[in-house]
């Protein structure tokens, strides 16, 4: 049976969001209540446990455009991309990230590169803990990111496939914009 989780969507969401920008949890906590409130969010280990995810366990090793016969060059975008996203925090690819996310591209070349990213690292994070990823491939086929979701929208309608990746790809920011976006913007307001 699988596992009841309490903590707020939202709260949930946001930890995925920045866990996958590179923040680490203790940073992740701190914002989460200042956006919040001490009440609202979980402890330090609810956060890490949260966090881990979308934060597949890698020892591959960073990747370099120079290690491979094939340098795949749509990650240069996707590197680029990651080190803006994370505001520094991730300056590399490791070898499986840059592996998997080149695979993702040859199979969907039109993906953001952002998105291409985070796919994979939950690509990894599924495989890891063995975990199925049907629904990762059926997102992938239906490319919402070309019509804004209407066909796979429609699929679902129609019972041919499960609508469990829609919300999950919204806590990632794969589908509706970047969540943890607003808490750097409250935080220069303050």
């Amino acid at each position: 049976m699988p596992k009841q989780r309490r903590t707020d969507t939202d709260i949930v969401r946001t930890i995925h969001e920045l866990a996958s920008r590179s923040y680490r949890p203790a940073e992740i906590r701190r914002r989460l209540v200042d956006r919040f409130g001490e009440a609202a969010t979980p402890t330090d280990r609810t956060v890490e446990n949260i966090a881990r995810e979308v934060t597949p366990r890698d020892s591959s090793g960073d990747w370099s455009p120079t290690d491979s016969d094939n340098p795949m060059p749509q990650l240069r975008e996707v590197l680029a991309t990651v080190i803006e996203r994370t505001e520094g925090r991730k300056r590399h690819l490791t070898k499986r990230e840059a592996e998997t996310t080149g695979r993702l591209l040859a199979f969907a070349p039109d993906v953001p590169p952002w998105q291409a990213y985070v796919l994979a690292r939950w690509y990894l994070a599924e495989r890891e803990a063995n975990a199925p990823t049907e629904d990762l491939d059926e997102w992938l086929a239906f490319a919402p990111w070309q019509d804004g979701g209407a066909r796979y929208e429609r699929a679902f309608e129609r019972g041919w496939i499960d609508d469990a990746f829609t919300d999950a790809a919204g806590r990632f920011g794969i589908i509706d914009g970047y969540p943890g976006d607003d808490l750097e913007e409250s935080e220069g307001e303050a």
